[in-house]
C-alpha cells in the first residue's frame, strides 16, 4: 500500500508539472512577451525589462551557449542572474520548446513581425525537450523583486528563484556551483561593484565553466526592396538603406578610466582580464526582424554585443577593483556608468 502511494504521488507531481509547464503561458502570452521585449511597435517607460522569455534568451546568446545547455543533464546548473519575472528560467521546462518557438514565430507573423534567427534552434530545443523533468538541469534565477506567483513546487528542486536581494548580498551557498551562468542585460549592466560582482560569480562557477554577458546592443535600418514573402525571409530581398556602419552602442553605456588615464569600454575592460585559469572573449549575435504591416515593409538588423568568461583551473584570481564615478545616468537603460581602477597599496 506504501509503494502503491509514493507511486501516486510521483505521478500527481508530473503530471502537475507538465499542466503547469504547457499551459502557465499561452502562445498569446508568449507572443505578447516577445514583442514587448524587443521594442517592436511597442514604447517602453524607464525602467528594468523584467519580461524577456527563453526564446529571446536564445536569440541573444551564441549558439554554442544553447547547445552546452541542450547537453546539460540532471547534475548540470545555469545561474540566471537579473532574471526580472524568471519567464525564461521557467520555460526551459516547458514540455515542448520546439513547438513554443514555431508558434511564437507564427503569431508575430500575424502580428506583422517576423525575425530571422541566425541558427535552426529547433535541434537544441527538442534535445531539452526530450528529457524528463528530473534528466534536465537545475535553473537558479536572481531577481531583486518578482510580481507573478510562480508555483516552484512542481519542479521538484529544479527551478529555484532567489528574490528580495541585490546579487553581491546573496550567500554563496544559495547560488549552487554552476556550469553556466547567463546575464542578459541583467547584474552587469547595473552594478556598482563589478569586481565584487565578478569574484563571486568565479567563486561558485565550476571549472569548465562559463559566464556569458549580454552588455551592448546596436541597431542598423534595413528596408525590402521587392515585395517579400513573409514564408521565406531568407531570400536575400532585405537590403541596407542607410549608408552607414552600425550605430553607436545603445545598451551597456559603460566606460572604465585606467590608471594611466586611458577611457576604454567596459567590455574592453573584462577582455583585459586574461590571466592563468581564465578565458576571456567577445562575441556578436546577429538577427532581424521585418515588419510586415503594409508595403512598403521596413526591417532592422539587431547585433547584441557580449563577453564570454571561461574557468579553467580553480585557482585565485587578481580582479582589479573599480570605483563608481559619480552617479548613474539614470535616462538610459541601463544607465551608463563610469568607473576608475583603483590602485590599492601594498
Amino acid at each position: 500500500m506504501i509503494v502503491l502511494m509514493l507511486v501516486f504521488v510521483v505521478l500527481q507531481l508530473h503530471w502537475e508539472w507538465y499542466a503547469s509547464a504547457s499551459t502557465c503561458l499561452t502562445p498569446e502570452d508568449i507572443l505578447k512577451i516577445v514583442v514587448n521585449s524587443n521594442g517592436v511597435n511597442v514604447e517602453h517607460p524607464v525602467g528594468f525589462i523584467r519580461d524577456r522569455n527563453l526564446l529571446e534568451y536564445v536569440w541573444s546568446f551564441p549558439k554554442e551557449v544553447s547547445e552546452r545547455i541542450s547537453n546539460m543533464g540532471s547534475t548540470g546548473q545555469i545561474l540566471d542572474l537579473g532574471s526580472g519575472e524568471s519567464i525564461a528560467a521557467e520555460q526551459l521546462f516547458h514540455k515542448d520548446l520546439a513547438q513554443l518557438y514555431h508558434t511564437t514565430h507564427d503569431q508575430m507573423v500575424n502580428q506583422g513581425v517576423s525575425m530571422v534567427h541566425p541558427f535552426d534552434p529547433a535541434p537544441v530545443l527538442n534535445k531539452i525537450s526530450d528529457k524528463s523533468l528530473n534528466g534536465r538541469p537545475q535553473v537558479i534565477a536572481v531577481t531583486k523583486d518578482i510580481e507573478r506567483k510562480v508555483n516552484t513546487a512542481v519542479y521538484q528542486e529544479k527551478l529555484k528563484i532567489i528574490s528580495g536581494d541585490f546579487f553581491e548580498d546573496i550567500p554563496d551557498a544559495k547560488l549552487g556551483h554552476p556550469d553556466v551562468i547567463l546575464d542578459k542585460y541583467g547584474v552587469f549592466s547595473y552594478t556598482a561593484k563589478p569586481k565584487q560582482d565578478l569574484d563571486k560569480c568565479l567563486r561558485v562557477l565550476k571549472v569548465g565553466g562559463e559566464i556569458n554577458m549580454n552588455l551592448d546592443r546596436m541597431v542598423k535600418d534595413l528596408k525590402v526592396t521587392t515585395e517579400i514573402d513573409p514564408a521565406n525571409l531568407m531570400d536575400k530581398k532585405v537590403v541596407q538603406v542607410l549608408p552607414r556602419n552600425w550605430e553607436a552602442k545603445e545598451i551597456a553605456r559603460a566606460t572604465v578610466e585606467l590608471p594611466d588615464g586611458r577611457v576604454i569600454d567596459f567590455m574592453d575592460w573584462l577582455k583585459g582580464l586574461k590571466q592563468p585559469g581564465l578565458e576571456v572573449e567577445t562575441y556578436a549575435q546577429k538577427f532581424s526582424y521585418t515588419h510586415l504591416e503594409t508595403p512598403p515593409y521596413t526591417a532592422s538588423e539587431e547585433k547584441i554585443i557580449g563577453v564570454r568568461i571561461r574557468k579553467t583551473a580553480d585557482v585565485h584570481f587578481e580582479i582589479p577593483e573599480l570605483e563608481l564615478i559619480g552617479p548613474p545616468d539614470t535616462r538610459f537603460n541601463p544607465p551608463r556608468r563610469h568607473f576608475r581602477q583603483v590602485i590599492r597599496k601594498p
